[in-house]
């Protein structure tokens, strides 16, 4: 249908508006991450930042403002189909590999796959370089033709064939975009023209995707559909089949199954799926779960209604926990009478309010609201919080924060600290604990980490886990087959244990004083968590079934032990502002990635451009798996301190590093998802690392890794290795001495 294809240059502006052109995030990396650009040795970050300014420039010299979308999760009933496309990369993965390991060299830019990090950089240079961002909890399509219409956008720039299937103003093709100099050219995919082509009305577009197959019907479902329709084929097997699938023969098919059907049903569709599913699939046993699936897979092509009120509702998460509801408030010994019930409790502490008796009041208060925050029923006195109130809870933390440590060095009150406890559990003897289900998080963390991931300053997987108790990561170029590594999903897996158990509040202290004054801070262990994580790595696992993984908290050494300190609530850590607050931001930071010691605590030590690699590198070498040897941990450092990372991203293209191994790739692939981690609990402490010092390229280069690790295992002298910088050489040697502090040369793996 070639008539469908209107060319059209961008910069050749005749009336000198500026155009508006909503962009897809992820379709438009893979144009900016351009072809000469490595992926294999770990990602060239530089070349990927200059790229994202030259594209933004070319569209701002042309008159052209965008705004890019990117996606969050995965819904439900998209995971099919997440899962069928994770499969297939998972297979390219395991393909490029096995050649690497045969042949040593690059494999073709065809094979190359963004992984977590590529959105993430891609995201961050654009605010850099004022571009609006919007990121929506999880499918961007609606959202896009949404925005488009309402702000009179020129067209939508992306490669995905569901916006010939929606009314999007204009669809401008990412496949045929052509950026020369300062030229601008791609096609404009006319949807009119094509429905004049195939003699296809345009309502029932969003019918014939579903009948191809999209993100929501999975293809497996009209697997035999599709072969009854190309019956002349049913023989043929393998790639054939395959490619007819996906060939005009299929297409042509489907096309006039849908021409032919009654009238009646092309006249309201919405109202006859069960009778169009009887015609697909006539003897399917699942009829009402393809025919919900079905209405899910028109649904997401229709227009939203407009809205009387233009307020959002309040985000709301389903992720909720089993606590055990806390004893009645204790009353002092003038009143004795005291109900059975909290419930009661908190209406006598209401009554006084409003009446007198300020002074006990407050006290019994103060003491329900901590025992409701621990079970996250904070909504209101979170959202209520004024800053005078802030400022009193900051003071109050430092309190806690000092009883703690009394109690860790075995202060003079340890003893009557230990008796309440005793007296709170002959208490729970009496009577077995009463459970109740409260959601995990506030309304007002919920409420704030929107606004950011609305924004784009949050990163893209926090907010939809923190609605959905789920996280969906893509492979990575690691060898499976390499017995001496282990998968970055397993290696980072407990650090994503701690960020759940912050997040969902597992581990939390709470702090309860007695009639003398004395105060105890002790752990509950009655909230627990756990998250659904789909995340892709070698094994052949279900991808669409996901795996139940325990949240830790933060302070715990593994999922067996218990933890060490109380996790601090991410309310405190999201709206406090004292200087002690973002210290805890810190501490909590580093003890989610095995980094909880003096050194990495000052600037004085560690220079914030180098704390995110070694960070990431102590985690490696704590977790207990033996993954790197002691040249590839100087590798990794002299990489950080090479000068060469100042020369540019011309400088760095031309790096050629020689015979590469599977083994080098895995390790920078696995040091990538390190960062990825870390910039996700960053995020999740509220940014106890600024922003300015987490961009990957300031500290690592994939071609710079592999000729610096080439150079390492080849013994060369550190002062080579260090490119001949004596400063270099010494600041090697510091942060060495840093990043294996108190660790036995056990932790390294054998040569």
């Amino acid at each position: 249908m070639p008539d469908s294809l209107i060319p059209v240059e961008l910069t050749a502006n005749t009336d000198k508006k500026k155009r508006l052109i909503v962009v897809e995030g992820w379709s438009c990396l893979r144009s900016v991450y351009g072809p000469h650009m490595d992926f294999i040795c770990g990602g060239q970050w530089q070349e990927f930042r200059a790229s994202i300014r030259r594209f933004v420039n070319t569209f701002q010299q042309a008159n052209c403002e965008l705004v890019v979308f990117f996606s969050g999760g995965v819904e439900d009933d998209m995971r099919a189909e997440w899962a069928r496309k994770k499969s297939q990369n998972r297979d390219t993965v395991n393909m490029v590999m096995q050649g690497l390991r045969q042949r040593g060299y690059a494999p073709d830019r065809k094979h190359f796959l963004p992984n977590e990090t590529h959105p993430q950089v891609f995201r961050q240079v654009l605010l850099n370089c004022h571009v609006k961002v919007i990121s929506t909890p999880f499918s961007t399509d609606k959202a896009m033709v949404e925005y488009a219409h309402k702000h009179s956008a020129y067209g939508i720039l992306a490669n995905d064939s569901d916006f010939i299937m929606m009314n999007a103003p204009r669809y401008l093709s990412l496949h045929h975009l052509r950026i020369s100099g300062n030229t601008i050219s791609t096609v404009i995919i006319d949807r009119e023209k094509i429905s004049d082509c195939l003699s296809l009305p345009l309502s029932l577009f969003p019918l014939l995707s579903c009948l191809l197959g999209n993100d929501v019907i999975n293809y497996e479902i009209l697997d035999e559909f599709h072969r009854r329709l190309l019956k002349d084929t049913e023989e043929e097997e393998g790639e054939r089949k395959k490619d007819e699938k996906e060939g005009i023969q299929l297409v042509t098919a489907v096309i006039d199954f849908v021409r032919n059907l009654d009238s009646e049903i092309k006249m309201n569709v919405s109202s006859n799926v069960s009778t169009i599913i009887k015609q697909v699939l006539p003897e399917s046993e699942n009829t009402e779960e393809v025919e919900a699936l079905f209405v899910s897979g028109l649904e997401q092509y229709k227009e939203s209604q407009p809205k009387v009120d233009e307020t959002e509702p309040a985000p709301s998460t389903v992720v909720t926990v089993s606590v055990v509801e806390k004893e009645k408030v204790k009353p002092k010994p003038k009143e004795k009478e005291g109900n059975d019930e909290v419930s009661e409790e908190v209406e006598e502490a209401e009554e006084a309010e409003e009446d007198e008796e300020e002074k006990e009041e407050v006290a019994a208060v103060e003491e329900i609201t901590e025992m409701i925050s621990e079970a996250k029923i904070v909504d209101d006195g979170v959202e209520e919080t004024t800053d005078a109130e802030v400022a009193e809870n900051d003071i109050q933390e430092e309190k806690d924060t000092e009883e703690e440590e009394k109690e860790e060095t075995g202060e003079e009150n340890s003893e009557e600290k230990e008796d309440e406890p005793i007296e709170e559990s002959s208490k729970e003897d009496e009577q077995p604990p009463k459970l109740i289900t409260v959601p995990a998080i506030t309304s007002k963390v919920l409420s704030s980490a929107a606004a950011a991931h609305a924004s784009g300053t949050l990163n893209t997987h926090l907010y939809p886990m923190m609605c959905t108790g789920t996280l969906s990561l893509g492979p990575l170029f690691e060898d499976n087959k390499d017995k001496d590594t282990v998968s970055s999903a397993l290696l980072y897996r407990t650090a994503r244990q701690r960020i759940y158990g912050l997040v969902f509040g597992v581990g939390r202290g709470w702090v309860k004083s007695d009639a003398k004054r004395q105060r105890s801070t002790k752990i509950d262990t009655q909230r627990q968590v756990t998250v659904k994580e789909f995340i892709v790595n070698g094994s052949k696992k279900n991808l669409v079934e996901g795996e139940e993984v325990v949240a830790m908290p933060v302070h715990a050494p593994n999922a067996k032990q218990p933890a060490r300190k109380p996790t601090p609530h991410i309310d405190r850590l999201w709206i406090g502002m004292s200087a002690k607050i973002q210290e805890l931001r810190r501490s909590t930071l580093l003890a989610i990635m095995n980094s909880n010691i003096p050194s990495f605590f000052s600037p004085n030590i560690i220079a914030n451009e180098y704390l995110l690699v070694c960070i990431v590198l102590r985690y490696i070498l704590t977790t207990g798996n033996k993954v790197l040897r002691e040249y590839e941990l100087d590798a990794f450092l002299a990489t950080a301190l090479s000068p060469q990372l100042h020369f540019g991203p011309s400088h760095l293209y031309k790096i050629t590093p020689g015979r590469l191994t599977s083994r080098g790739c895995t390790l920078a692939h696995i040091f990538v998802r390190g960062v990825e981690t870390l910039l996700l609990a960053n995020d999740a402490c509220n940014y106890p690392i600024n922003r300015r010092f987490c961009f990957i390229g300031n500290f690592f280069d994939g071609k710079l890794f592999q000729l610096k690790l080439g150079q390492c295992r080849a013994g060369l002298s550190l002062l080579d290795i260090c490119d001949g910088d004596l400063g270099a050489v010494d600041y090697f040697r510091h942060l060495r001495c840093v990043v294996t502090e108190e660790l036995p040369r056990s932790v390294f793996a054998s040569p």
